[in-house]
């Protein structure tokens, strides 16, 4: 079917939903301490635990649309770290993520939230390094919060379908100052879409 100038056309690649465009979260940290930025009870746009039995539906929610039961996932800047251009280390970069219900249900957010979760702890000490974090006093403080999710590499495991790559920004520190221009860019953004609706 043709398509004329400026005439939409339907997505080929599957996108993630978008909750992951509301989201302050530390790929590090318990997944239970992750908010989201919405409405409240009471009708107050806020930042609020994704957690809360209100948000049950967000969670339960397809990570990916149209829903997929296997997905793999990188974290970049790791996956892309220039270290592993080397042709001697690049056996040594950490394969993607592989997330997949056997069951063929489609991969819930919690599910996604979870699975990187668990995927990123192990990879801690590679996150400092290819972020260069090398001040000792940050090492324990540093914290890695996400930033979106892009298209990633060409996967591993399922031929034919790229990755999905979790963006996250370093934040050495660990008190989220450095990651405060990523909170308050979605802030407004959902205030302006709440303004418009």
């Amino acid at each position: 079917m043709p398509f004329s100038p400026g005439e939409a056309r339907p997505s080929s690649r599957p996108e993630p939903n978008e909750i992951f465009n509301r989201l302050k979260w530390s790929v590090l940290d318990p997944p239970s301490d992750v908010q989201v930025f919405g409405r409240d009870n009471e009708g107050v746009l806020q930042w609020q635990p994704l957690s809360d039995e209100s948000n049950k539906s967000l969670l339960d929610a397809s990570a990916i649309d149209p829903p997929q039961s296997r997905l793999e996932v990188s974290i970049e800047p790791l996956h892309n770290w220039w270290h592993w251009h080397d042709s001697g280390t690049k056996h040594l970069r950490p394969p993607q993520l592989f997330i997949e219900n056997a069951d063929g249900q489609p991969i819930s957010v919690r599910q996604f939230i979870q699975a990187v979760h668990g995927y990123a702890l192990p990879l801690r000490n590679l996150l400092l390094k290819c972020t260069d974090i090398r001040d000792p006093s940050n090492r324990d403080r540093a914290r890695f919060f996400f930033d979106g999710i892009s298209g990633g590499s060409e996967g591993e495991k399922i031929p034919g379908q790229r990755g999905f790559g979790v963006n996250v920004v370093e934040d050495p520190t660990g008190d989220g100052e450095k990651c405060a221009w990523v909170w308050e860019d979605v802030e407004t953004r959902v205030k302006n879409q709440s303004a418009s609706e």
